[in-house]
């Protein structure tokens, strides 16, 4: 470091010296406030407000927080119970339109006067039997999967009105007015 360079810092190490020296002297000097003088009751009520104010304001974020999750959660649960009643509304009218195929092959495969015909038709059958057989089979899938969609929609509910009582349960015990 350079002569200037030392020099500014003395210089400052100096004035901070005295600046400290001087600041402690002037608070020497001062009387101490008196704890009744030191807040006035105005002040402090104005505080307690904000602190009240301020509690209560994080209560209600906290709850409206929680109420965004929760009913993102029952929305979950409700799509996932419509989606499986959309699959199994869909199997069910698929079910229907094998059913009349089905119907129709066999009176046709009744009324066919040739044996090529009449061959045709009993494969023709023997396939939609087997796709109306499959349908069922994912209809029984679908409704058991309803059940269970059912189940979580309810047991979402239930959390939802015990949470719900709980947090109506912490509003009336801060809200009641406190011991001073």
């Amino acid at each position: 470091m350079t002569r200037l360079t030392l020099r500014i810092l003395g210089t400052l190490a100096v004035a901070t010296l005295v600046a400290t020296t001087g600041y402690a002297a002037l608070r020497a000097q001062q009387p101490t406030p008196q704890p009744d003088e030191q807040v006035p009751p105005a002040l402090l009520q104005e505080v307690q407000l904000l602190r009240e104010s301020i509690q209560q304001a994080v209560l209600v974020n906290s709850r409206m927080e929680l109420s965004l999750r929760r009913l993102g959660h029952e929305q979950e649960v409700v799509s996932e119970y419509a989606g499986v009643q959309g699959q199994l509304g869909d199997v069910t009218d698929r079910m229907v339109e094998l059913a009349r195929q089905l119907s129709s092959m066999q009176e046709a495969r009744r009324n066919a006067t040739n044996r090529e015909m009449r061959d045709d038709l009993e494969g023709a059958v023997g396939e939609l039997t087997a796709q109306l057989d499959a349908e069922e089979t994912r209809q029984q899938r679908l409704r058991a999967e309803e059940t269970e969609a059912l189940q979580r929609l309810r047991a979402a509910e239930a959390r939802a009105q015990t949470l719900e009582g709980r947090l109506e349960d912490l509003e009336s015990v801060l809200a009641s007015p406190r011991r001073r």
